[in-house]
């Protein structure tokens, strides 16, 4: 608030002064406002008084919204309103005015020193929601319609009760009694276990959580549920805008508020399941997912499928002038001061363009354009001072393929290594890896309309040598790692991952066998401002819990795909048992086009995957024990290859978690833009088959031929539609 109230050029110099003057002291509170008073030339004492000495908050309500219209102009009046208890604070109360076709809000401060303010402002187009501190930048207490019910409500409640349905199945009925215990210890002080005929109703003062589809109370929560966007039906259940979830062999759960939103109501959860062996491992999930208002798990493990908070809709802070009026983008708060990165965009961009260049040919398999990139990378690692890690005390692993014509070629892998110093774990190694092929001039996944042309490769995968470049130039000198850190760089992906299979299967100086941990780049270079995509989490207990703490680290997001993808090289790790990952930045409609071109690649983007990687590697390099594996009973394609006939044209969105195959977009003039489909649509069926997933329409438009009309069933806004698409040759 100090900082809204001076600007951030003033506080930024105040905050530096108060370091110089009281580095190595203690700083009491006056000294820091008579700082800020020096610096600001502004009185600060009633600021200071009121935020430190003084006991309570401001509580707040947008009280009433008046909007008049004159001459073409709109006139828009807000009153606002303290109700806490005592004297009116001194308020400068952020507002966003969202406006009728505008992108962007009006945004302005009400200055408050008294119960009640009622402003006016004039504005250009009709007004359609108001939204009162809408980034919180207020100290103030919130009302309670401002905070989503959750399950920390649950296991931070005083009291709560469990009720057990007491006409389960015997073994489902001994698994939430072996659930309800494992509760009863998360949190709350006093906690009783009931079963449902023990019981006439649920009671109003008490968090309850019922348990079980058979509960005789499980439909009256569904009821209190009904105010939140999820529906039940006969043999499934739908949330948000999702595709329908499945009710057998799925877990679910959700919590909301009895009798509404009131400042005593409590938290209720219905947590069901049809699968008693999904319980035990619910019990010590669940915990992890306190902040979240639903969940659904799928099968024994149990494994996360949907996660989500109900979104606040009533809150007083805000009021919708138009039906169902979305806020308009708010201007960001800026850092005070920029975090200064060790990596250059400019030397990766500089890479970017030299491996994508028309001159390299696409860095097709036996063409000259892919021995001069494999050329490129091994000067890099010498320039970075990376150890040879290749054959005869070089940096190429060599083997052998066949092009599409059946002849031979000798190719490389390119290897370099900073070794490990550690006296125990030097032995052991991470593998950081990015393949350097691409398509040439349409092989071995070409369209039909651009066999001939240069498949330039900029962000699969120029971009993801030119971050493993990066640090091996700005990791390289100084990185003194426990373990050896391999930096791979594999040829022959798109042939089938023909690379990184030799490395596993004859590499014997840092052999897969003690590899703790395999890091892969591959498609990283159009990030934007999207969660960076990890496929392959599911091998390795930890890799979710890594990439959460680098998020709060680094701020750069990342999610989990848990849609099993046999995408890229770190496959041929899975396949060695070593845990593997691969960082994606997403799908686009470039994707083994001759579109994928250096200029569409963002540099920024380049930053963020470096930072991520550089905190993986470091991890990796100095933990003390082995990652968790979860590859017993993994079961990965022969290749990754594509052998499909038939395009429609569609991007997938992987970050998607529910059941269906969801849009990220759809490739102009394809079939599936013809047919009316768009980003964010939801496919649930093809011909009468139901799609669960990426690998579910993939599987089925192998089996199709060009010309072919199908029909598709999708979901839009949670509406289900139908349309025919005609297939084309690929």
């Amino acid at each position: 608030m100090l900082r809204k109230k001076l600007g951030d050029d003033v506080f930024t110099r105040a905050l530096q002064t108060l370091y110089r003057d009281y580095r190595f002291r203690t700083a009491s509170f006056d000294d820091v406002r008579q700082v800020f008073e020096r610096v600001s030339g502004e009185p600060l004492k009633h600021f200071f008084a009121q935020w430190v000495e003084r006991t309570g908050a401001p509580e707040l309500v947008l009280k009433a919204t008046r909007v008049e219209q004159d001459a073409g102009r709109y006139r828009l009046a807000i009153t606002l309103q303290q109700t806490q208890s005592g004297e009116p604070y001194h308020l400068e109360v952020p507002v966003a005015v969202s406006l009728k076709d505008q992108r962007q809000a009006k945004e302005f401060f009400v200055h408050m020193t008294a119960r009640e303010k009622t402003v006016e402002v004039d504005l250009p187009t009709p007004p359609t929601r108001v939204d009162i501190d809408p980034r919180f930048d207020l100290f103030r207490k919130l009302a309670i319609e401002e905070t989503p019910p959750a399950f920390t409500q649950i296991f931070g409640a005083k009291s709560l009760l469990l009720v057990l349905p007491e006409r389960a199945q015997p073994d489902l009925q001994s698994a939430w009694q072996a659930f309800a215990r494992d509760v009863s210890h998360m949190g709350p002080e006093k906690v009783r276990i009931v079963t449902d005929s023990e019981i006439e109703s649920l009671p109003e003062d008490s968090a309850v959580m019922v348990l079980g589809w058979e509960n005789r109370f499980a439909s009256s929560i569904q009821t209190e549920l009904a105010r939140h966007p999820v529906s039940f039906e006969d043999h499934h259940v739908r949330i948000e805008q999702q595709a329908p979830t499945q009710k057998q062999n799925h877990t679910f759960a959700w919590v909301t508020r009895a009798g509404g939103i009131a400042d005593e109501s409590y938290p209720r959860a219905l947590i069901v399941t049809d699968l008693p062996g999904a319980l035990p491992g619910l019990g010590r999930k669940i915990p992890h997912y306190h902040k979240y208002s639903y969940l659904a798990f799928a099968g024994d493990e149990p494994e996360n499928r949907l996660k989500g908070r109900w979104p606040v809709s009533d809150s007083p802070m805000s009021q919708l002038l138009h039906q169902d009026a979305q806020r308009a983008r708010i201007r960001p708060t800026a850092a005070l001061i920029d975090p200064v990165s060790v990596f250059d965009p400019a030397r990766m961009m500089k890479t970017v363009r030299q491996l994508s260049d028309a001159s390299l040919q696409g860095r097709g398999l036996g063409s000259e354009g892919l021995d001069q990139a494999a050329d490129y990378i091994a000067q890099s690692f010498i320039r970075a001072g990376l150890k040879p890690g290749g054959e005869n005390g070089g940096y190429f692993q060599q083997f052998t393929a066949r092009d599409e014509r059946g002849r031979k070629h000798t190719l490389k892998n390119v290897i370099g290594v900073i070794p490990g110093s550690h006296p125990k774990l030097a032995s052991q190694n991470v593998v950081f890896g990015a393949h350097y092929d691409h398509l040439g001039l349409g092989w071995p996944d070409v369209r039909e309309q651009n066999l001939g042309k240069v498949h330039h490769g900029a962000d699969d995968n120029a971009s993801g040598i030119a971050i493993m470049l990066e640090l091996a130039h700005t990791m390289g000198p100084r990185f003194k790692p426990d373990r050896s850190v391999v930096f791979a760089a594999f040829s022959a992906e798109e042939a089938g991952r023909l690379g990184s299979k030799h490395y596993v299967a004859h590499e014997t100086k840092y052999p897969a066998s003690r590899s703790v941990g395999m890091l892969n780049l591959d498609t990283v270079g159009r990030l934007f401002d999207d969660k960076l995509m990890v496929l392959g989490a599911e091998t390795a207990a930890e890799w979710p819990h890594i990439f959460r703490g680098i998020g709060f680290v680094t701020g750069i997001s990342s999610v989990m795909v848990k849609e099993p993808l046999d995408s890229s090289d770190q496959i041929s790790f899975h396949e060695a048992g070593v845990p593997a990952v691969q960082l994606f930045s997403g799908a686009h409609i470039d994707y083994h086009r001759p579109g994928d071109i250096a200029e569409k690649i963002d540099p920024e983007s380049l930053v963020k995957v470096a930072e991520v990687s550089k905190q993986v590697l470091e991890y990796l390099a100095g933990r003390e024990q082995p990652m968790t594996a979860r590859l017993a009973g993994r079961k990965s394609a022969a290749s990754n290859g594509d052998d499909r006939k038939v395009s429609l044209g569609s991007i997938p969105d992987f970050t998607y978690q529910g059941e269906g195959y969801r849009l990220d977009g759809v490739v102009p003039g394809s079939p599936a833009a013809q047919s009316g489909l768009a980003k964010s649509d939801i496919i649930v069926a093809i011909n009468g088959v139901t799609i669960h997933g990426i690998r579910d329409i993939s599987k089925l438009l192998k089996t199709l031929q060009p010309g072919q009309t199908i029909n598709i069933r999708y979901l839009r806004d949670g509406k289900e539609s139908e349309t025919k698409a005609a297939l084309t040759a690929k």
